[in-house]
This record gives structure tokens, C-alpha cells and sequence, in this order.
């Protein structure tokens, strides 16, 4: 399956937490959240553009990164709005997620080959690359996040993934940038920063009540009339 419709599955995660959370918990998104998250969805696809083909991968294929997508939008929901998920400290989280990841993958490596590590440097290094700057990096910072934010505004920084994941290949591989590239980019920030102040305005505090003359005066009567 060609990686950047690959990629381009996984980058629908904000518009499916935001469905999953008004469809499934009732949660009302304002108009403003959902220009942005189109907006960023809009950027995603013009910096992806060139990458996406289909290929010839098995009908099965494509549905995996969408089931994917879908599985960490519900566990976005469930990290979010679950007591016991919330209390749970952070390294304990991911090391469940490790250890169930690891029974999975050991389960399909097994029909390919063995399950013994390969006594190398390189194999060594992507472990630890995987180790530290995925999952205790990526996904210990995603859920850090999650409990100080909206599962939607956490999920529409993702958007950005893209751009950065492109600027790095031009960085390390001397993989080329474009026009197109700079302005789906900008689209993708724009969007993220319409979602962020969006949830910041629907989950402002209600202001307080500002006590006028007339209202100071009728609680001094019903002070008195009390203390009569």
C-alpha cells in the first residue's frame, strides 16, 4: 500500500475524533471548530497530493490504517472521559499499550519468520528509536496532552504531522519542497490554530455577574430584614 495514502488515512484522526464525539457522546462541535478541522483536512490533501496513489495492494490493505485511525480516536474518547483510564499515571498507560501491542505483533511476525531479534546495530537503534521518540515520546506527549485539553483540539495538532514529516525528509534525505507543499502547510496551521481557539472559547468559563447598585441594595435589605 503506497505510504502517503497510508499517511493520509492516519491524518483523518481529528475529523474522526470530532465525529465519534458528536455522533456517538452528543458532544456539539460550534461551526468554527468544524471550518478548522475541514480547513486543516483541506491543507493535508495539498501537501500529500503528489504522494497519493492508489497501488496494488489487496482491498483488505486499505482498510487497515482506517481501522487504525478509528481504533485511536475511540481510545482518545475513552483516555479522555473514563475515570479509571484518567487516573491511571502516565507509564503504566503506555506500558499496557506495549505490552499488548507486543502479544499482536508477535503473533503476526510469527507467520513470517521467527521471533528472534536480529543481532544487529541498525536493529538495535531502530528499537530504540521506536522505543523513545514513539511511543515514549509521540505517545507519552499525546496522552500529557489529552489530560490538559479537548480530545478534539489535541487530535487537529496531528494535521501538522505532514508538513513536519516532510520538512524532515528535506532535512535528512534531501527529499525536495514545493509551493504547493509551503501552502498546504500554512492551510494545515491555519486550520489547527482555528480548532484550538474554537475549543477555547466553548470551554471558557461563563463570566461572573457584575453586582450593580441596585442589586447591592436589595441584598443589604434582605441582610437586614434576616438579621431582624
Amino acid at each position: 500500500m503506497p505510504a502517503g495514502l497510508a499517511a493520509l488515512l492516519a491524518d483523518l484522526l481529528p475529523l474522526g475524533v470530532a465525529l465519534l464525539s458528536a455522533g456517538v457522546l452528543g458532544q456539539r462541535l460550534g461551526w468554527r471548530a468544524w471550518a478548522g478541522l475541514l480547513l486543516g483536512l483541506a491543507g493535508v490533501l495539498a501537501v500529500t497530493a503528489n504522494a497519493l496513489r492508489l497501488g496494488s495492494a489487496p482491498v483488505y490493505a486499505y482498510a487497515l490504517p482506517l481501522l487504525g485511525m478509528l481504533s485511536l480516536a475511540v481510545a482518545t474518547l475513552w483516555q479522555k472521559h473514563s475515570s479509571a483510564a484518567s487516573a491511571m499515571p502516565l507509564v503504566p498507560t503506555l506500558w499496557l499499550h506495549c505490552a499488548a501491542s507486543s502479544l499482536a505483533f508477535a503473533v503476526l511476525a510469527s507467520f513470517e519468520g521467527g521471533l528472534a531479534p536480529i543481532p544487529s546495530a541498525g536493529f538495535a537503534a531502530s528499537v530504540l528509536w521506536t522505543a523513545l521518540l514513539s511511543s515514549l515520546g509521540g505517545y507519552g506527549l499525546y496522552w500529557l496532552c489529552l489530560r490538559r485539553s479537548s480530545p478534539t483540539r489535541v487530535a487537529s495538532v496531528l494535521y501538522l504531522s505532514p508538513a513536519v514529516t516532510l520538512v524532515w525528509a528535506w532535512a535528512m534525505f534531501g527529499d525536495p519542497l514545493s509551493w504547493p507543499i509551503a501552502l498546504g502547510s500554512g492551510l494545515c496551521l491555519v486550520g489547527v490554530l482555528v480548532v484550538v481557539k474554537a475549543e477555547r472559547l466553548r470551554g471558557a468559563p461563563l463570566p461572573r455577574l457584575s453586582t450593580t447598585a441596585p442589586a447591592r441594595s436589595c441584598l443589604a435589605r434582605s441582610d437586614r430584614t434576616h438579621a431582624r
